[in-house]
Protein backbone atom coordinates (compact mmCIF):
# COMPACT_ATOMS: atom_id res chain seq x y z
CA UNK A 1 0.00 0.00 0.00
CA UNK A 2 3.11 2.50 -0.36
CA UNK A 3 1.74 3.89 -3.63
CA UNK A 4 -1.21 6.42 -3.44
CA UNK A 5 -3.32 7.65 -6.15
CA UNK A 6 -4.26 11.35 -6.15
CA UNK A 7 -8.17 10.08 -6.17
CA UNK A 8 -8.41 7.65 -3.85
CA UNK A 9 -10.39 8.36 -1.01
CA UNK A 10 -8.63 6.71 1.66
CA UNK A 11 -4.98 5.81 2.76
CA UNK A 12 -5.32 3.05 4.22
CA UNK A 13 -1.58 2.60 4.97
CA UNK A 14 -2.62 5.28 7.86
CA UNK A 15 -4.81 2.03 9.67
CA UNK A 16 -1.47 -0.13 9.50
CA UNK A 17 0.06 -1.15 13.02
CA UNK A 18 4.29 0.41 12.99
CA UNK A 19 6.26 -2.11 14.51
CA UNK A 20 9.11 -0.68 17.27
CA UNK A 21 11.82 -3.04 18.43
CA UNK A 22 12.59 -1.90 22.35
CA UNK A 23 15.42 -3.75 23.65
CA UNK A 24 15.10 -5.18 27.00
CA UNK A 25 17.67 -3.09 30.11
CA UNK A 26 19.42 -1.68 27.25
CA UNK A 27 21.42 -4.98 27.30
CA UNK A 28 22.59 -7.32 24.49
CA UNK A 29 21.34 -10.69 25.55
CA UNK A 30 20.44 -14.06 24.01
CA UNK A 31 16.50 -13.08 25.11
CA UNK A 32 14.37 -12.00 22.56
CA UNK A 33 13.54 -8.18 22.01
CA UNK A 34 10.11 -6.71 23.37
CA UNK A 35 7.86 -6.16 20.39
CA UNK A 36 5.66 -2.91 21.20
CA UNK A 37 2.60 -1.96 18.75
CA UNK A 38 1.78 1.61 18.46
CA UNK A 39 -1.61 2.57 17.98
CA UNK A 40 -2.04 4.14 14.89
CA UNK A 41 -2.84 7.50 14.10
CA UNK A 42 -5.83 8.60 12.11
CA UNK A 43 -5.89 11.51 10.32
CA UNK A 44 -8.91 13.59 10.24
CA UNK A 45 -10.53 13.00 6.30
CA UNK A 46 -11.65 16.66 5.04
CA UNK A 47 -15.39 17.43 4.91
CA UNK A 48 -16.66 16.83 1.53
CA UNK A 49 -18.12 20.15 -0.48
CA UNK A 50 -21.26 20.90 -1.14
CA UNK A 51 -21.16 20.01 -4.92
CA UNK A 52 -20.15 16.58 -4.02
CA UNK A 53 -22.46 16.02 -1.63
CA UNK A 54 -25.42 17.17 -3.90
CA UNK A 55 -23.90 14.40 -6.83
CA UNK A 56 -24.10 11.96 -4.56
CA UNK A 57 -27.58 12.49 -3.40
CA UNK A 58 -28.71 12.89 -7.18
CA UNK A 59 -26.91 9.69 -7.75
CA UNK A 60 -28.52 7.76 -4.93
CA UNK A 61 -31.90 9.18 -5.98
CA UNK A 62 -30.80 7.81 -9.82
CA UNK A 63 -30.10 4.55 -8.25
CA UNK A 64 -33.68 4.72 -6.33
CA UNK A 65 -35.87 5.79 -9.62
CA UNK A 66 -33.62 2.94 -11.98
CA UNK A 67 -34.61 0.60 -8.86
CA UNK A 68 -38.06 1.32 -8.83
CA UNK A 69 -38.42 1.44 -12.55
CA UNK A 70 -36.88 -1.95 -12.66
CA UNK A 71 -39.49 -3.35 -10.39
CA UNK A 72 -42.29 -1.90 -12.32
CA UNK A 73 -41.60 -3.33 -15.30
CA UNK A 74 -40.97 -6.75 -13.99
CA UNK A 75 -44.05 -6.49 -12.17
CA UNK A 76 -46.01 -5.37 -15.40
CA UNK A 77 -43.89 -8.34 -17.35
CA UNK A 78 -45.06 -10.74 -14.78
CA UNK A 79 -48.59 -9.53 -14.79
CA UNK A 80 -48.96 -9.39 -18.49
CA UNK A 81 -47.59 -13.17 -18.22
CA UNK A 82 -50.33 -14.12 -15.74
CA UNK A 83 -52.73 -12.53 -18.10
CA UNK A 84 -51.33 -14.15 -21.55
CA UNK A 85 -51.51 -17.55 -19.62
CA UNK A 86 -55.50 -16.88 -18.33
CA UNK A 87 -56.37 -15.88 -21.78
CA UNK A 88 -54.44 -19.05 -23.50
CA UNK A 89 -56.30 -21.37 -21.02
CA UNK A 90 -60.04 -19.98 -22.18
CA UNK A 91 -59.30 -19.85 -25.73
CA UNK A 92 -58.28 -23.60 -25.36
CA UNK A 93 -61.57 -24.80 -23.45
CA UNK A 94 -63.60 -22.78 -26.29
CA UNK A 95 -61.43 -24.74 -28.83
CA UNK A 96 -62.22 -27.91 -27.51
CA UNK A 97 -66.16 -26.86 -26.82
CA UNK A 98 -65.89 -26.15 -30.50
CA UNK A 99 -64.72 -28.89 -31.56
CA UNK A 100 -66.89 -31.35 -29.44
CA UNK A 101 -69.95 -29.56 -31.43
CA UNK A 102 -68.07 -30.10 -34.23
CA UNK A 103 -68.05 -33.54 -34.26
CA UNK A 104 -71.53 -33.94 -32.83
CA UNK A 105 -72.45 -32.05 -35.96
CA UNK A 106 -70.69 -34.64 -37.98
CA UNK A 107 -71.80 -37.59 -36.37
CA UNK A 108 -75.44 -35.71 -37.12
CA UNK A 109 -74.43 -35.69 -40.42
CA UNK A 110 -73.25 -38.87 -41.21
CA UNK A 111 -76.78 -40.33 -39.64
CA UNK A 112 -78.78 -37.29 -41.89
CA UNK A 113 -76.91 -38.59 -44.80
CA UNK A 114 -77.79 -42.41 -43.87
CA UNK A 115 -81.03 -41.65 -43.80
CA UNK A 116 -81.46 -39.59 -46.82
CA UNK A 117 -80.39 -42.23 -48.74
CA UNK A 118 -82.33 -44.71 -47.70
CA UNK A 119 -85.58 -42.52 -48.22
CA UNK A 120 -84.30 -41.73 -51.85
CA UNK A 121 -83.54 -45.12 -53.31
CA UNK A 122 -84.74 -45.64 -56.73
CA UNK A 123 -87.10 -48.42 -54.93
CA UNK A 124 -88.33 -46.36 -52.32
CA UNK A 125 -89.44 -43.59 -54.92
CA UNK A 126 -90.90 -46.35 -57.47
CA UNK A 127 -93.09 -47.85 -54.50
CA UNK A 128 -94.38 -44.23 -53.20
CA UNK A 129 -95.31 -43.76 -57.04
CA UNK A 130 -97.01 -46.43 -57.81
CA UNK A 131 -98.79 -47.64 -54.42
CA UNK A 132 -99.62 -43.96 -53.09
CA UNK A 133 -99.35 -41.03 -56.31
CA UNK A 134 -101.27 -44.42 -57.96
CA UNK A 135 -98.46 -43.62 -61.30
CA UNK A 136 -97.98 -46.47 -63.79
CA UNK A 137 -94.74 -47.14 -65.60
CA UNK A 138 -94.40 -45.65 -69.60
CA UNK A 139 -94.99 -47.39 -72.04
CA UNK A 140 -92.77 -47.85 -75.31
CA UNK A 141 -95.91 -46.44 -77.67
CA UNK A 142 -96.09 -43.28 -74.77
CA UNK A 143 -92.67 -42.55 -76.28
CA UNK A 144 -91.69 -39.22 -78.84
CA UNK A 145 -88.44 -38.97 -80.29
CA UNK A 146 -87.77 -35.29 -81.28
CA UNK A 147 -85.58 -35.79 -84.64
CA UNK A 148 -82.80 -32.00 -84.04
CA UNK A 149 -80.37 -33.21 -86.87
CA UNK A 150 -81.83 -31.10 -89.48
CA UNK A 151 -80.80 -27.61 -87.31
CA UNK A 152 -83.43 -25.05 -86.06
CA UNK A 153 -85.87 -23.67 -87.95
CA UNK A 154 -88.52 -20.90 -86.99
CA UNK A 155 -92.35 -21.77 -88.00
CA UNK A 156 -94.61 -19.45 -88.11
CA UNK A 157 -98.81 -20.23 -88.24
CA UNK A 158 -101.52 -18.55 -89.86
CA UNK A 159 -103.30 -17.33 -87.32
CA UNK A 160 -104.56 -13.93 -86.99
CA UNK A 161 -102.01 -11.04 -86.24
CA UNK A 162 -103.32 -9.30 -82.68
CA UNK A 163 -102.41 -5.60 -82.92
CA UNK A 164 -101.81 -4.64 -79.63
CA UNK A 165 -102.52 -1.03 -79.96
CA UNK A 166 -106.19 -1.78 -80.28
CA UNK A 167 -105.87 -4.08 -76.75
CA UNK A 168 -104.31 -1.30 -75.21
CA UNK A 169 -106.94 1.27 -76.03
CA UNK A 170 -109.73 -0.90 -74.90
CA UNK A 171 -108.79 -0.47 -71.25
Amino acid sequence: MAAYHDNSAYAFDMFETRERVVPRNNTRTAAAPDVRKEPAVLKKVPERSERYKRNLEISATKTIVMMLTLALFSFSMICMHVTAGAQRYELTKQIESVEKDLAAARSEQVRLNAELNSLTSITKIDSFATGILGMTKLENYQVEYVDLSDGDKVLFSKSPVLNFAKLDSAD
